[in-house]
């Protein structure tokens, strides 16, 4: 269920990469069930290894899934007709701004697909529009990217362990 107070991220192409909201998918029963079936080979050990613990697939797919819809946005990032990564959207309704996070199969780790991808939705963003990003301190190459995209370093929570970056989208 998508967030009523997100604005209007549409679906969106990068020069590889097609991201798509995930309602439509989850309404299809056939393409629903081929989502939940490559959920796990996405969400691997190594994958979620710096995401937050509600995050990593301990619970079946269907369960995973219903969380993510009732807390926030999803897009399935896929090239070619594959998938090889989530989008996922939520907003901070204090601020208004909207926290990002992304994974990529471990197979697609190292093309350039993360900055690709942020480029995309910055671009796709209606003005005004504030992004925010939390990184693990472990995730140095998560925090290169978030760089490499405009995001700047707002905060280090060393007893935590995490970054946070933001970026601004202006007319």
């Amino acid at each position: 269920m998508p967030n009523p107070t997100l604005p209007p991220i549409f679906d969106f192409r990068t020069t590889r990469l097609k991201v798509t909201h995930w309602g439509e998918t989850l309404a299809d029963p056939i393409a629903r069930a081929t989502l939940l079936l490559n959920l796990p080979g996405l969400l691997t050990d190594e994958v979620t290894r710096d995401l937050p613990p509600s995050y990593v697939l301990t619970e079946d797919a269907a369960a995973w899934v219903a969380a993510r819809q009732h807390e926030s946005d999803v897009y399935l990032i896929s090239e070619q007709d594959q998938l090889v990564g989530l989008l996922i959207l939520f907003v901070d309704t204090q601020s208004a701004a909207i926290h990002i996070g992304y994974l990529f199969a471990q197979s697609a780790w190292g093309q350039g697909y993360a900055t690709e991808l942020l480029l995309g939705l910055i671009a796709a963003a209606p003005p005004p529009t504030t992004f925010l990003a939390g990184v693990a301190t472990t995730n140095p190459a998560s925090a290169h990217v978030l760089r490499k995209a405009g995001f700047r370093l707002e905060a280090e929570q060393k007893e935590q362990g995490m970054l946070t970056f933001s970026r601004k989208v202006e007319a």
